[in-house]
This record gives structure tokens, C-alpha cells and sequence, in this order.
């Protein structure tokens, strides 16, 4: 489960009581209770939909740009290993969540230290849901794909 809402497939999150997101109704069949089960076929399509969302319509490292939720200054390049990892954790927290926390600001100020400390411990879940094994994985593949001849530490 993801925040009290259930998920289906390889972690798709069924949003509920969002007007404009509200997928109780398309996914009710494969619920507890429904009367179907999900082919590897159909969780894989799934799953694909989502990295493609969740990656900002996977466009790369530089596609964090364009997010109205997520703005990286103009001269900001992301090695692919840091895209992934905030990728990887965007998919699992969310673009909003990544944009409220200090990420973005720390990525923009060029500490990736910072970035990588904070993601370390961003959402890490709740009592049955301790994801900070997960969060700890991202920020050491983030901080592995942090190249300093790539873009100088100023200060």
C-alpha cells in the first residue's frame, strides 16, 4: 500500500478520492474482491506507463527541467546515474514530493552532497513501511554519478 491507497501490478498506486485522479473505478476488477487477475503481460504495461510518467515522459537526465514541480537551473547537468536514482525515488515519492524536498534547491546550488544526504532520508515511510534501505541505495547511486570535473563546486 502507498499512503493508505492500494497498489497493483510491479507498485502501481491506485489514487483515490482525487477528483482528477481518482483510478478506483478503471482498476476495481483487480482489487481485493475483483474478479480478475493481473497478467505479467498487463503489470508490465502498467509499469511502463508509469516510468514513463514518473520519468517526465522519459526524457533524460535534463527532462527534471520542464516539470512545473521541479525547476533545475539552466546550467545544472545530471549524469545519467543521478537522473535514475531521482528517477528511481520520484516513482516511488512523487514529483511534488521531490520538489518540497530541498533536493532541487540543494542540486541547483551545486551541493550534491546535500542532495544526496537529503534524498537519503526523504519519505523513508512509517511504521510497516520503512523504505529508508531504498532511499539509502538512491543517494549512494546519485552521489556514484556526481562526476566534480562535470561541473565545479563553487564556495
Amino acid at each position: 500500500k502507498g499512503s493508505g491507497n492500494p497498489t497493483i501490478g510491479y507498485g502501481h498506486l491506485i489514487y483515490g478520492g482525487i477528483p482528477f485522479r481518482d483510478e478506483r473505478e478503471r482498476w476495481k476488477d483487480y482489487l481485493v474482491g475483483g474478479s480478475k487477475t493481473m497478467s505479467k503481460a498487463e503489470a508490465e504495461e502498467l509499469m511502463e506507463e508509469d516510468i514513463i510518467e514518473h520519468s517526465l515522459n522519459g526524457k533524460g537526465p535534463q527532462s527534471f527541467k520542464n516539470h512545473s514541480k521541479v525547476q533545475l537551473n539552466d546550467d545544472v547537468k545530471l549524469t545519467q546515474n543521478m537522473f535514475d536514482a531521482l528517477a528511481h525515488a520520484t516513482f516511488n515519492f512523487g514529483v511534488i514530493n521531490l520538489g518540497k524536498s530541498g533536493i532541487i534547491d540543494a542540486i541547483n546550488k551545486g551541493d550534491y552532497k546535500k542532495a544526496s544526504d537529503i534524498l537519503r532520508v526523504t519519505r523513508t515511510g512509517g511504521a510497516g513501511n520503512d523504505l529508508s534501505g531504498r532511499r539509502k541505495k538512491e543517494a549512494a547511486w546519485f552521489i556514484a554519478g556526481y562526476k566534480p570535473e562535470s561541473k565545479p563546486q563553487l564556495g
